[in-house]
């Protein structure tokens, strides 16, 4: 949270708690989940999971186009080699 003022921080905090307990009310009353924090841990993790795996792709996206600018350079072979080792 480098570069906030206290100001966002607090209303990211309090926008934080919202969604955590309007969450929480609907996993407990609604769809009637015996363990709701948890069911909301699996959630955060599953959205921390999908930025890393975004950011991952999206860096050998990158990479493709980089090396894409250099294959009239590289020979046929080393070409094929990195780009087999970056799974692009």
């Amino acid at each position: 949270m480098d570069g906030l003022s206290s100001d966002s921080i607090e209303i990211f905090r309090k926008l934080r708690n919202a969604v955590f307990s309007e969450t929480i009310f609907y996993l407990t009353k609604i769809k009637n989940d015996p363990e709701p924090c948890l069911r909301l841990g699996k959630l955060i993790l599953m959205l921390s999971h999908l930025h890393k795996a975004f950011v991952k792709y999206q860096q050998e996206l990158e990479l493709c186009g980089f090396l894409e600018l250099f294959e009239s350079e590289l020979d046929g072979e080393m070409y094929t080699v990195l780009h087999e080792a970056l799974s692009l």
